[in-house]
């Protein structure tokens, strides 16, 4: 889903409820929203979103693999920190019903 469609679709479940909100306010706090994310990831390590999941930083340790490209010769990809997502569990069951 892209932010254009977020913002379509929380404008559409907020206007009848808001009547002065506009799709530009809405646009914004999706980008405050997100930002907030970010900076506690950089912050804390980890976001946990009520009913939806957490999202975490782990470090990854430096491998080997193998590049497809290149018969198979060997590459070192470096250790670096990614972001995880773990499902609630209420989300876990709603996708699973």
């Amino acid at each position: 889903m892209s932010k254009s469609e977020v913002v379509d679709e929380v404008f559409e479940q907020c206007a009848n409820k808001f009547n002065s909100i506009k799709k530009f306010h809405i646009s914004e706090i999706y980008d405050i929203f997100m930002q907030v994310i970010k900076d506690k990831l950089y912050e804390k390590g980890e976001v946990r979103l009520h009913q939806v999941g957490t999202l975490k930083v782990i470090h990854c340790k430096e491998k080997q693999c193998h590049n497809p490209q290149k018969k198979g010769e060997k590459i070192t990809v470096p250790a670096q920190k990614r972001v995880r997502f773990k499902e609630s569990i209420s989300l876990k069951e709603g996708i699973n019903s």
